[in-house]
């Protein structure tokens, strides 16, 4: 059961999966429709912070990013473990994280986030990919990550702001060439 204040203190309860959102007084709220968008919204909020603070301590903490779209789950998950074996190897061959046995290597899980709102597109998702981001040590990029708009744009975060990371990780073919477009287009902005 999640619990809520919202406008006036007035405090809301929501049942996750519920399409019913009841105020402690008994009351329905002025606009469930909103309550029930804020709810969803909250419930995003506690995943992403559920999982970064999983990741607290002295723990390595692993962002990847791959493409989602028109993709099954079983597949998506098969690279993503494939991509994880690869950057750990990476990993190890760099003396700055062997403090950090395997085991101490905490991965984001941003493919099984909960439902967004009612009518929210990719970029809320996308939004919530890079509140996880932000808070990896090391971004690795999966081989097939340029081929999707979610994954150029992190690896755009990844080159506008390189101290925010120990390390990125690129596994594609074409990273040279998708490094100097973006490098020109970082350019431009200034």
């Amino acid at each position: 059961m999640h619990k809520l204040e919202g406008e006036n203190g007035v405090l809301y309860e929501y049942a996750a999966g519920d399409s019913h959102v009841m105020a402690y007084d008994g009351q329905e709220p002025d606009n469930p429709g909103i309550a029930l968008a804020v709810f969803d919204l909250y419930r995003a909020a506690i995943m992403v912070e559920e999982q970064c603070r999983k990741a607290s301590g002295d723990m390595l903490k692993v962002f990847i990013s791959q493409p989602f779209t028109d993709c099954p789950g079983t597949i998506i998950e098969r690279k993503k473990n494939e991509t994880v074996k690869r950057a750990i190897e990476v990993i190890r061959q760099d003396s700055r994280f062997d403090e950090y046995p395997n085991d101490n290597i905490f991965i984001f899980d941003q493919y099984h986030q909960p439902a967004g709102p009612a009518g929210c597109g990719r970029t809320y998702y996308l939004g919530n990919s890079i509140k996880m981001m932000d808070e990896a040590d090391i971004v690795v990029f999966a081989d097939n990550a340029m081929s999707a708009k979610g994954c150029v744009i992190e690896k755009i975060i990844t080159m506008m702001y390189p101290n925010n990371f120990m390390k990125v990780i690129d596994f594609g073919e074409n990273k040279e060439e998708v490094e100097k477009w973006i490098s020109n287009l970082i350019s431009l902005m200034k």
